[in-house]
């Protein structure tokens, strides 16, 4: 009888962590802070700031920072988004996959040459793998330049 009250505990306790780390839920895009971070208005009234999945945009100051930041805020700003919680980054923020109209905003990103694939965070998506692929060799976008700085190099943190 004991154990079956500390297994039940044990239970309720996980579960919301886990449940969050699944969750869906509808948001409003609300600010871009850089290319791929982002604060959206909870369904509840919350905000939140969130961290795109799979991806690492140009920051801000950087060359296409800008382009990233201006093309997201269109995209999103004031628009309806649907968020799926994948997991949460070393600041706390959680991390989602970010849905437009049906569209995957890490893939457009991606394939509009405005992001890289992030294989640290998403090493089995090789669907932004072949898009960063096709994205430069068309170079579009960031992939116009002759040799682009990843952001990971830019920041200095050493990390893709």
């Amino acid at each position: 009888m004991q154990y079956s009250r500390v297994v039940f505990l044990v239970i309720m306790l996980v579960r919301p962590a886990a449940a969050e780390a699944q969750s869906l839920l509808r948001a409003k895009g609300m600010a871009v802070h850089n290319g791929d971070t982002y604060r959206v208005l909870r369904e509840e009234g919350r905000l939140t700031d969130v961290r795109l999945w799979g991806v690492d945009a140009p920051e801000g100051t950087q060359p296409y920072g800008g382009t990233v930041q201006q093309t997201v805020q269109r995209l999103i700003g004031g628009q309806t988004v649907r968020v799926s919680v994948e997991d949460h980054d070393a600041h706390g923020r959680p991390v989602v996959r970010m849905e437009i109209d049906g569209a995957d905003l890490s893939a457009l990103l991606v394939r509009r040459g405005l992001a890289w694939h992030d294989p640290e965070q998403a090493p089995s998506a090789d669907r932004l793998r072949r898009l960063e692929r096709r994205a430069r060799a068309a170079e579009r976008g960031l992939w116009s330049q002759p040799t682009p700085t990843p952001p990971w190099q830019w920041r200095g943190d050493g990390a893709s």
